[in-house]
């Protein structure tokens, strides 16, 4: 299987861990991936598939650990409607050119 740290991924990246840009803060490693797709709030951009379960590198800074037992409504755009599911945010540091850093709104749904 996958490393469980991010650390231990280094022989697959020539020997360089990628990190944000501008940080330089790790990239978010989920070794046993998400439990549930994963939806960006509709204000930054339409819905985000990744496959449930299965290891993934999200190329943006990840705060650890995440508490999945905050939930809080959110907005996605499926073809031309609105929907509101129920969710956990990802604590995501995202980098912008502008201002430096901010947080995105990135969720996984429990409905």
């Amino acid at each position: 299987g996958y490393p469980q740290r991010l650390a231990e991924l280094a022989k697959y990246f020539r020997g360089d861990i990628p990190e944000t840009t501008q940080l330089r803060q790790n990239f978010g490693w989920f070794s046993d991936g998400v439990p549930a797709n994963v939806f960006q709030d509709v204000q930054y951009a339409p819905d985000i598939e990744i496959t449930p379960n299965r290891p993934v590198l999200f190329p943006f800074a990840v705060k650890r650990p995440v508490d999945l037992s905050k939930q809080e409504d959110f907005e996605i755009q499926i073809g031309d409607t609105e929907i509101t599911k129920r969710g956990s945010k990802l604590p995501i540091l995202r980098e912008t050119i502008c201002s430096g850093t901010d947080i995105s709104n990135i969720y996984l749904p429990t409905n």
